[in-house]
């Protein structure tokens, strides 16, 4: 199963953090990095987490995997979507 999230072309993670933070989760989605690193295949995650709290739900080893080479983080700052669908419902 971690084959079939290494070997794509790109991989995107929506939502990332929202794992309970286990060693265990941590450990898989290391290996999953890890070996896209390893075979230079792009990786996004995309997480409504400040960085420090992501650090700590998905583990300092993964993040750095996602910083070598050349690795970016982008910060959008705009309102919510969601939040905005939401209140022109419930008008």
């Amino acid at each position: 199963m971690i084959r079939d999230f290494i070997e794509p072309e790109l991989l995107i993670l929506d939502e990332a953090g929202m794992q309970r933070g286990t060693d265990e989760e941590k450990s898989i989605l290391f290996e999953i990095i890890d070996g896209r690193y390893e075979l230079s295949r792009p990786s996004i995650l995309m997480t409504n987490l400040a960085l420090p709290a992501l650090e700590e739900m998905i583990g300092e080893r993964v993040l750095y995997r996602l910083r070598e080479g050349n690795g970016r983080q982008v910060v959008f700052e705009w309102e919510s979507h969601r939040k905005q669908r939401v209140a022109e419902k419930a008008l």
